[in-house]
């Protein structure tokens, strides 16, 4: 889409070889950023500028990540046609998702967390951006076998169907665990597709409202 390859161009996209970097860019001060053009009204995908911003301040519970890749939502989408102010306390920054190093984290990350670690994470905004701060419970290491890229592309979706299917309790006071049958409406999206494949790998018999017997679904 115009917008994806309006990010595309605005970042840097790093695809390194391996988990750490040994020596990982420190103290600095000011960061790029993509933000829109607020003068125009329902600005379009090519509205999205570059700007010199602050980089963001690490709390206690936070790590800085140098990002390789952010990934495109919905949200940042709404967000780019002013329909979707961010939460209080969220950057004003777009970019929901990144792939990165952790460059600095703060005096609560516990020593499982190092710096030089390559993590996928799912932010509270300021995704399109040379740096990001992140609570360290959002992150995950990045698997040995995923590029960059795709991993700039996971947290969003699976973050939000892990918490949903499988770690709260539905109306009946039970979680989704192997052998259950759920209904996963609006199969083809996003977030469906990635609940089909997550149900499927843990045992779930799935149903979908999707038009096409997508991923696997048994109906």
């Amino acid at each position: 889409s115009r917008l994806m390859a309006s990010v595309a161009r605005a970042m840097m996209i790093q695809r390194p070889f391996s988990r750490f970097v040994r020596n990982p860019t420190r103290g600095i001060s000011r960061m790029r950023a993509i933000v829109v053009d607020s003068i125009m009204r329902r600005p379009k995908p090519d509205a999205l500028k570059i700007a010199n911003y602050d980089t963001p301040e690490v709390r206690p519970n936070d790590v800085l990540i140098k990002v390789s890749t952010a990934g495109v939502n919905r949200p940042d989408i709404y967000q780019r046609l002013g329909l979707y102010p961010p939460p209080p306390g969220h950057s004003k920054i777009m970019g929901l998702e990144v792939s990165g190093t952790v460059v600095e984290k703060g005096s609560n990350v516990p020593e499982s967390t190092v710096v030089g670690r390559q993590v996928l994470a799912l932010t509270n905004g300021g995704g399109y951006a040379e740096y990001c701060a992140v609570p360290y419970t959002q992150c995950l290491p990045v698997p040995r076998n995923m590029d960059m890229i795709t991993a700039g592309c996971v947290a969003e979706t699976f973050f939000t169907v892990w918490h949903n299917l499988f770690q709260q309790t539905n109306i009946f006071g039970d979680k989704l665990s192997k052998g259950d049958r759920v209904l996963i409406h609006r199969g083809s999206s996003g977030i469906g597709m990635t609940a089909i494949q997550i149900a499927r790998a843990m045992g779930v018999t799935v149903y979908t409202t999707a038009g096409i017997n997508a991923l696997g679904a048994a109906e």
